[in-house]
């Protein structure tokens, strides 16, 4: 009975590659700038609710930067989530960084996180809000531990098969204790069955580094609740 669904889901995620090859082209241009960088980042989130208190997420990230021209991170994820009460998460969590270095070679770090979520409906509109405590861990240079406090905040409309969705995400470097960048994006979601295809354009602002580059983010997402 499942296997509709899986083919819907390959050909949307065919759909939405090909727009992201198109937009890609269209974008990358106007945005290659000498302060800034147009990337493309592809995810994939897998999610098992293994009773009505408790589920496990995995997530595999592929980020590809220098104006598209070279895969940068290979992110594998793995979480833990615990209803508290109907509309409140707390999470916790482990996200291996293979962090392209400016030598050109991929280096590991070690990123522990936990916090929580919370989400309120009302008719068509979700708002939802999100607070996570991380700490980067790395394996070699001066600064070898970085803790940072990452807060989202976003609302969708769920009215219709295909839903907008727009969203900002603060980060706060608590070794400066100062707000250390800005990411917001927008995205057009597509849910079917279990399973949701997203497109979307996300923008990066840095605060504390001036020096660091301005990041333009074509994102092509899906996830799948097993």
């Amino acid at each position: 009975m499942q296997v509709p669904s899986l083919r819907a889901a390959r050909r949307r995620c065919l759909r939405c590659g090909l727009l992201l090859a198109v937009a890609l082209c269209a974008l990358r241009p106007a945005l290659a700038r000498a302060d800034s960088d147009v990337q493309a980042w592809l995810e994939l989130d897998l999610e098992h609710e293994f009773s009505k208190k408790w589920a496990v997420t995995y997530e595999q990230h592929l980020r590809f930067d220098d104006n598209l021209s070279r895969l940068s991170q290979v992110l594998p994820d793995l979480s833990l989530t615990m209803r508290i009460v109907p509309a409140v998460r707390a999470v916790a969590g482990y996200r291996a960084q293979y962090v392209r270095t400016g030598s050109g070679d991929f280096e590991l770090r070690h990123r522990p996180y936990g916090g929580a979520q919370a989400k309120l409906e009302r008719g068509a509109l979700r708002l939802s809000a999100r607070a996570l405590f991380t700490g980067q861990i790395r394996t070699s240079g001066q600064d070898r531990f970085r803790p940072a406090l990452r807060t989202r905040f976003a609302a969708e409309w769920r009215a219709r098969a295909w839903r907008p969705r727009v969203w900002t995400e603060i980060f706060f470097d608590l070794n400066t204790s100062a707000l250390d960048k800005v990411r917001s994006g927008i995205d057009l979601a597509r849910p079917f069955g279990k399973a949701e295809v997203s497109l979307g354009y996300r923008l990066e602002v840095p605060v504390q580094d001036t020096a660091e580059l301005t990041l333009h983010i074509l994102a092509l997402s899906s996830a799948f609740e097993l």
